[in-house]
């Protein structure tokens, strides 16, 4: 067998809080914080997010890209997110809030996504690295998602968090054995993509983790479920916009993402860049308002080539829900990449699918107390330099 079976199999505990209980301060904190101190509007495509919230919350209809002059390309997003940050923005107008109250209240919900990402995580990286330590799960699960670039993200008004959230339960759920696994993971792959469509990875991968594991049968049964909760959006793309995803609708509206091109070795540095600036730092996501100095680049640099070499080194008996998420990071990264050269310029954050086997690569290095101390500090010093950096824009 390539892993024990998982009912067999429990993680080394040495930290007894709860999970939800345990990411309830520290994500109150900081993206409670960011939440607050962020000017509205700054981080990238916040503002085009936010039209699409006041559209729902206003009309209760979703928007149609062209139809109405406000809604920019995010206009095309999948529905999930928008219509949830569109309820708590209507309850507000309702108790009297204005719009910055409503907007804030959104962010706060945000950060609701975030607690709740943290939280499944670590259950996802638990079952992936089963001889982990709690303290090295939770110290990878914290570097990955606490970092001040997925916290700038996770409180803002944004699909990418949420998205990831689900991602994750569906991958706590497809490794977690019980009869009813199928059809729970069909449902929560179709909420995942209603969410964002870019998630689309974790359903290749999970349905062939529960072909290998339950069969056939399992198969179908989450491959029906999912198209059932999610294939309504596809056909209503292709009935509006000619295409499934409304993809067209962005180039009729005059929005282009021109693709980045091939130009030999600068073409690999540019992606590795935006690859190591979205695993740390939010330059790109503050639309370059604030700037790294060499030190930081520095910083995250070192940091990312700690864990690479001695993260999954650390890992032992990686079994198959340890390759399921390098295989759904792959696949994502590398439909980024070619997107990126090829089709649409587009940012490392529609790959962050791969973020689950970057914890557990993290998890791995932080198996060595010394590293685990080296990271946890980086991190920190990292999140001083973005906040100070945004108080003094």
């Amino acid at each position: 067998m390539l892993i024990a079976d998982p009912r067999e199999v429990r993680p080394r505990q040495f930290v007894t809080v709860r999970s939800r209980y345990f990411w309830a301060a520290p994500v109150l904190l900081l993206g409670g914080t960011s939440a607050l101190v962020v000017p509205l509007g700054l981080p990238y495509d916040e503002p085009s997010h936010w039209q699409y919230v006041l559209h729902v919350a206003s009309t209760w209809t979703l928007p149609v890209v062209g139809a109405d002059p406000s809604i920019s390309h995010e206009g095309v997003q999948a529905p999930l997110t928008y219509l949830l940050y569109a309820l708590v923005a209507r309850v507000v107008q309702l108790l009297g809030g204005d719009q910055t109250t409503q907007f804030l209240a959104s962010r706060a919900l945000a950060v609701v996504w975030l607690w709740l990402c943290c939280t499944l995580l670590e259950h996802v990286v638990r079952r992936a690295a089963p001889n982990a330590t709690s303290l090295a799960v939770r110290t990878g699960v914290g570097v990955t998602l606490l970092n001040p670039v997925v916290v700038a993200v996770g409180s803002s008004v944004q699909n990418d968090v949420p998205a990831l959230a689900v991602a994750a339960a569906v991958f706590y759920v497809a490794f977690t054995p019980g009869r009813h696994v199928p059809v729970t993971t069909g449902l929560l792959i179709g909420l995942t993509l209603l969410t964002k469509v870019t998630m689309w990875p974790v359903a290749v991968v999970a349905g062939v983790f529960l072909l290998r594991r339950h069969g056939w049968r399992a198969a179908t049964v989450t491959t029906g479920v999912a198209t059932a909760v999610f294939g309504w959006w596809l056909v209503r793309n292709e009935l509006l916009y000619g295409d499934l995803t409304g993809a067209s609708a962005i180039s009729r509206i005059g929005v282009e993402f021109p693709p980045l091109g091939w130009h030999g070795l600068a073409t690999p540095v540019h992606l590795a860049r935006s690859t190591v600036t979205f695993l740390w730092i939010p330059v790109e996501y503050y639309r370059n308002t604030i700037t790294a100095p060499l030190w930081i680049e520095a910083v995250v640099v070192a940091a990312t080539a700690l864990v690479i070499v001695t993260g999954w080194r650390h890992l032992r008996s990686p079994g198959v829900e340890a390759r399921a998420l390098l295989a759904s990071a792959s696949i994502a990264v590398v439909t980024w990449a070619a997107t990126d050269i090829w089709f649409e310029g587009s940012s490392f954050r529609i790959a962050y699918l791969a973020l689950p086997a970057w914890a557990v690569a993290v998890a791995g290095a932080c198996e060595r107390r010394r590293i685990a101390g080296l990271l946890v500090g980086t991190t920190g010093l990292l999140t001083v330099w973005s906040l100070w950096s945004v108080v003094f824009l």
